[in-house]
């Protein structure tokens, strides 16, 4: 099954927090997982701001981003296009979403994904009438 996971959602799999668990259950050997293209920045300056802000301590972040580092190249990763930049301005125009979850959602729906999972309350409504398949909120 291909399943697309945002960044919101992906941090859980690398920082113990509510909704690991059911995060984890999509990494499976008949699941191929599709990332944005701007999960990797994303994914750090998430490591970064709770670094800073103290939420996460400097050890777990630095063990969350060698485990991404590993794992990184077992996902798809879009290469961001004009197909993405066109589906994500018409995102905002018609959903009033933030730019990034424009472009999560645009990656969605051309990575040809059944399911889409987020973790961001507003991303997930917008899926819910913007993407053809199953909407997981964790």
């Amino acid at each position: 099954m291909v399943v697309f996971i945002d960044t919101s959602s992906l941090a859980k799999r690398y920082v113990d927090e509510v909704g690991s668990d059911k995060i984890d259950l999509y990494f499976v050997p008949e699941n191929t997982v599709h990332l944005a293209p701007t999960t990797a920045i994303e994914f750090r300056s998430v490591l970064s701001r709770r670094k800073k802000d103290g939420s996460l301590p400097v050890a777990v972040a630095e063990t969350a981003l060698s485990e991404w580092l590993l794992e990184q190249p077992e996902f798809q990763t879009h290469s961001f296009s004009s197909e993405i930049r066109d589906l994500a301005i018409e995102i905002v125009e018609r959903h009033g979403i933030k730019t990034l979850d424009a472009i999560q959602l645009a990656s969605a729906q051309v990575s040809g994904a059944v399911t889409f999972v987020t973790s961001d309350k507003a991303l997930a409504a917008a899926a819910r009438t913007a993407f053809a398949g199953d909407v997981v909120f964790v």
